[in-house]
Formats: C-alpha cells, structure tokens, sequence
C-alpha cells in the first residue's frame, strides 16, 4: 500500500512540474524594459548567504545604474553590514538602510516595479529587466524562483533538492491562491514582483505571518489580487557554499531554520517530499515498489532538468543528496536533544 501511495504522489509530482513549466514565465535576456525597477533585500540576522557573487553581479549592473537600484534592510549586527556599507559607497544605485523593515520602505519606493528577493540569489542585468518587462506589461505579480548555481557538482546535487523544486512540484497553478501553498513558498528562495501600485498597498505587517512572503500572499489573497509563477533561468540563480562542510552546515541550519522560525506544516510538508525522492533507497525492504519508483523519480528528474537547467551529473548523485538531507535531519535533532539534556 505504501509503494502504490509513493508511485501515485511521484506521477502527480511530475504532471505537476511540467504544467508549471508550460505555464511559468521565463526570464530572458531578450526582453527589454525601459522604466525603474528597485529590488528590496531584506537581511535577517540568521541570514547567511555568499558575499563574493554579489561582487561580481554589482559590478555588471554598473551600465544599468539609472534603470535598477537595490535597497538592502539588514539588521545592524549582521556579519555583512560593513561590506555591504563599504559597497554602498562604490556604487550609487546601492542604499543600506540597517535595522529597516520592508514596511518602512514602502514610502521609499518609486520605481515601476518592485521587487522583494532572498540575498541568496545573485541576478544578472537581465533578471531585472525581464522580471520588469513581464511585471509591467501584464500588470501582474510573481513569484519568481532561480535555478541552482554550479559551482560545485555535490552542492548542486544538495541544493537542487530543495523547497523550490518542492513546491513547483505539488501544487498545479496558474496562479498561486491557496493558503496551503504558503509554508513552502515561505521556505523557497525566490523573488517576489509587484507592479508599483500594488506593492504600495501592501503594509507587510499582517498578524501571524511568519515572513514577508506569506504576508504578501495573505494581503494578495484578502485583496482577490492573483500572482504567477515565472522561472528565473540562468538569470537568476541561487549560491550556496563550495566547501563540503560548509554545505553540510547549511543543510543543517535550513532544518534548524525550519523548525524554530518557519510553520511547522512546512517543515511536514518537506520532510514529506523528501521521503518521495528518497523512496528508491528502500529497495532492500520494498523492491519492486522502490524499483518502479526509481524509473519514475528518473522521469520526474529529466524533466526537473529541462525545468531547472541541472546538471546530468548532479541529478545522478541524487541518491546521495537524499542521505545528505536525511542525515543533516538526524544530526540537527541529535543536537537538539543533547542540548535539552544538558540544559532541561
């Protein structure tokens, strides 16, 4: 019974990841937008993200200066504040404003459109154009999710097993308006894209929301207002550590992340998905299931690939991705219990 139940989720996994695919919005280096667009960096304390992409990304953005601007809201005693202070100072379209909040921002903004991203993802020139082309001429709003940088073959292996690819693959949208989205689309990296006059009514205070991305989506929704999924294809692409340890320290404080600070259900609703990819592992106690599993997991990867631009050795480490995340699972809660012993 349980093999039949991962057979059935995986193929919905798969139909759902290509009807996204067919239907989602692409970044493209070809589109063009000639008003402003200003991107809202909120840092958290807890944040921790690669510094030396966004070197790289701000120094291309140099010819775009009167077009983008990027507005970072960090918390005064983040590691990075005095580098991105001292960046501030090197290029004009940079502001930081420590201990903001995106409320506070608001008023700040003028641009055609706004964007609200993770500062785990590095742009080029194009994502904001494009992002702001398909923003202003359709007059809706996006949530825009990157693909996996590849700079290293084992974190790409990692990294492409994550919220985003979770929840691209369970919900069937058009359009995002079901609150059960929200716990994933809370833990994925993604942009955010709001035309001006939508992104002003929005007061980002909202009770009860854990983040900035479910209370958009929870204003969004009470507004009646639709928002749309679009790609960021290799203009938009999410950065993680080089170092194998690095890595392995950052799986294990995304589970610390999402058990103390983010909703529970989607924590459950993660740790679900990751049982799915890793059903095949079980072949020693559910063979035949776990064997029909694998063909179908190596079907829902071919398309993840085409989707996200894997790499075909990346996706063929996936079974040991699946035990990295299983055992950075184990070895946070190991910590967690070691603590509440020596401190009851």
């Amino acid at each position: 019974m349980l093999g039949l139940l991962v057979i059935a989720l995986t193929c919905l996994l798969i139909l759902t990841l290509v009807k996204n695919a067919l239907l989602g919005q692409q970044l493209s280096k070809n589109d063009t937008f000639h008003g402003q667009v200003t991107l809202i960096l909120p840092i958290e304390p807890k944040d921790q993200f690669e510094m030396n992409p966004w070197i790289d990304a701000l120094q291309n953005l140099i010819p775009y200066s009167g077009q983008i601007q990027i507005l970072v809201l960090i918390d005064g005693h983040h590691y990075s504040t005095a580098l991105w202070e001292k960046l501030a100072d090197e290029f004009s379209f940079l502001k930081v404003k420590a201990f903001a909040k995106i409320k506070d921002a608001v008023p700040l903004v003028t641009s055609d459109v706004v964007i609200i991203g993770d500062p785990d993802l590095i742009p080029t020139p194009h994502a904001f154009l494009s992002a702001a082309h398909h923003t202003s001429t359709r007059k809706r709003s996006y949530v825009t999710v990157p693909q996996t940088s590849k700079d290293s073959l084992l974190g790409e292996a990692f990294f492409s097993l994550n919220p985003v690819l979770a929840f691209t693959s369970l919900y069937g949208f058009t359009k995002f308006k079901r609150p059960f989205t929200r716990p994933l689309l809370s833990l994925s990296k993604c942009w955010m894209t709001f035309p001006r006059e939508i992104f002003q009514r929005l007061t980002f205070d909202q009770q009860n929301c854990l983040d900035w991305k479910e209370s958009a989506c929870v204003q969004l929704e009470e507004e009646k207002l639709k928002y749309y999924l679009a790609f960021g294809e290799k203009q938009l692409v999410r950065f993680y550590p080089t170092e194998l340890k690095d890595q392995f320290y950052k799986m294990k404080g995304f589970w610390e992340q999402m058990w103390t600070t983010r909703s529970r259900k989607g924590f459950w609703i993660f740790t679900g998905i990751l049982f799915l990819w890793s059903y095949p592992l079980m072949i020693f106690t559910n063979f035949f299931s776990a064997i029909f599993s694998l063909g179908l997991l190596i079907v829902y990867r071919f398309f993840s690939k085409i989707v996200f631009q894997e790499s075909i050795r990346a996706i063929a480490l996936h079974p040991i991705a699946c035990l990295g995340w299983i055992g950075t699972f184990f070895w946070y809660f190991y910590d967690l219990l070691i603590k509440k012993k020596e401190h009851p």
